[in-house]
């Protein structure tokens, strides 16, 4: 039975919503204190749509969910939700729409690996009925869930190579099998089917050459001489697009060579033009007048404001501190002026951070300030910085990130028992981990 806290900061739905779709422990005690009645349609719109911040970094919620409904006492009924979802069509457009229904098989798979034979129906029923579309996206979890037998299974019904768009679907099948046998001995699995379905052979050529591949073509790379700055220059000037190796050959280059780069930035007005210069300085201290990137940083055009913006982060000087908190007057800059503190730091910056955190903000706005938020930690160590990380654990809404929160917080003996307990049920399980090694370290 689930130790009830209390929830008294939670009296709405919407903070219940909000903490799923953060994938945040505190939801584990919510339901234990709200009951699974009131929180049944919150629970079930997150198990159907997928939440995820960010689909890129951030491991599956699917564990997370599932441990939710076993512990809400009433897991038959999430698992008939879950399985009346599984015909759902979505546009191959949708980006959103695939994550949600690669939840629920994943969901689906979780409930068939404890026994539940519908679930095992449904899951096999759902690729038999998608077939007709050459839509094999459910290949991957009957892999998960029987290994090679799956593979064999799904292998059956993959007449030849065109079906599955490039081998897309064969590659996942071959990662799941990975994931469930190792890397070993599902090749030597692989290698004995591959008699028998001679779709898997190209693929297996692909796969043995792939990491070989890339070794040669970092050596290849490697290889190259360094381009002198004129040579480079001319590559800038001549491009209308992008131009490849910018930032590495700026970290590396001398001196000499970033003062005539310099140069170039401040005499240059168009603006890709301009991009590509100033990002030569995303790791080196702009050596002249650094003013005009003010401008710049403003600019509407994203790519060229980032390029000023990074250049910027990297000088020491009371105008660029003023900047940023010219920068903080604006919402949608306060996750900017956070990074240039980084390197101007003040008296009384963690009070402004927490002051800054409290005002209104979009997740990604939340998302970047954060990031700036744990880096000035990271330079500038203090016991004041609790507080501000403290907030910043409730509100980051990625886990990956809230990880490093948490990580702070542990390394400053700063990370409180509740706060420890919620950590045990959180969606990330790094997250789990620290607050577990926490524990051991002060009993």
């Amino acid at each position: 039975m689930v130790d009830k806290k209390d929830t008294s900061g939670i009296d709405e739905m919407a903070d219940f919503r909000s903490l799923l779709a953060k994938g945040h422990g505190r939801a584990w005690f919510a339901l234990a204190e709200k009951g699974e009645l009131v929180c049944r349609s919150t629970l079930v719109e997150a198990c159907l749509q997928c939440q995820i911040y960010d689909i890129q970094c951030e491991t599956s919620r699917t564990p997370y969910l599932f441990e939710l409904i076993q512990d809400s006492g009433n897991a038959d009924f999430y698992r008939t939700q879950i399985l009346a979802s599984l015909p759902e069509v979505f546009e191959e457009e949708d980006r959103q729409g695939w994550r949600s229904r690669y939840q629920r098989l994943e969901l689906t798979r979780l409930f068939a690996a404890q026994g539940d034979i519908k679930a095992r129906a449904a899951l096999y029923d759902d690729f038999e009925n998608r077939i007709p579309n050459n839509d094999f996206s459910t290949g991957g979890e009957i892999v998960a869930l029987d290994g090679i037998e799956g593979m064999r299974y799904v292998l059956a019904h993959l007449t030849n190579a065109e079906q599955t768009e490039e081998f897309a679907d064969l590659d996942r099948l071959i990662y799941e099998l990975e994931e469930r046998e190792g890397e070993t001995a599902a090749w030597e699995a692989l290698e004995q089917e591959a008699l028998f379905f001679p779709v898997l052979a190209p693929l297996a050529a692909e796969r043995r050459g792939r990491d070989e591949g890339w070794k040669r073509a970092q050596e290849a790379r490697n290889a190259i001489p360094r381009e002198s700055y004129a040579v480079l220059r001319d590559r800038i000037l001549r491009s209308e697009r992008s131009v490849a190796g910018l930032m590495s050959w700026g970290y590396k280059a001398t001196d000499e060579e970033l003062l005539l780069a310099a140069q170039d930035v401040l005499a240059e007005s168009d603006p890709a033009r301009l991009r590509h210069y100033l990002m030569l300085f995303h790791d080196r201290v702009f050596p002249l007048d650094f003013h005009p990137l003010f401008a710049w940083m403003r600019s509407e055009n994203d790519r060229l404001a980032a390029a000023a913006r990074n250049a910027l982060l990297n000088i020491t000087h009371p105008d660029i501190r003023a900047f940023a908190l010219e920068l903080a007057q604006e919402s949608g800059m306060r996750s900017e002026a956070v990074h240039l503190l980084v390197n101007n730091p003040a008296p009384g910056d963690y009070a402004l951070l927490k002051e800054w955190l409290e005002l209104p903000a979009s997740d990604n706005q939340l998302h970047w300030m954060g990031m700036g938020i744990k880096e000035y930690v990271k330079a500038h160590p203090a016991p004041e910085a609790a507080r501000a990380l403290t907030l910043l654990y409730d509100l980051e809404p990625c886990s990956l990130c809230r990880d490093g929160v948490v990580d702070l917080l542990a390394k400053m003996h700063a990370l409180s028992e509740e706060m420890r307990q919620e950590c045990l049920h959180d969606c990330y399980e790094e997250i789990r981990k620290i607050a577990i090694e926490y524990g051991s370290e002060q009993n």
